[in-house]
């Protein structure tokens, strides 16, 4: 399979993966994921603030929370750059 760039979920997540700390317990509510001490919760159930997005997830195509999307944005972003 070609490379590709991973979304900012995915990124987060095969980090934590990695690491051996994801927690993958499904359901419950929505978690602050640029708050000390950090959430080892899927990306998935992170919480949007829709006004006060952080730079991190602006770095990595996340999706504008107000608009639909069927598909995100692709940008060259050097952190992840396919060679």
């Amino acid at each position: 399979m070609n490379r590709r760039r991973l979304d900012f979920e995915a990124l987060r997540d095969t980090i934590l993966a990695i690491g051996g700390d994801l927690d993958l317990t499904m359901g419950g509510r929505p978690v602050k994921l640029d708050a000390e001490p950090y959430s080892l919760r899927r990306t998935i159930y992170g919480f949007v603030d829709r006004k006060n997005l952080p730079n991190m997830f602006q770095a990595f195509d996340f999706a504008n929370p107000d608009l639909t999307t069927g598909r995100r944005e692709s940008t060259v972003v050097p952190q992840q750059r396919c060679s």
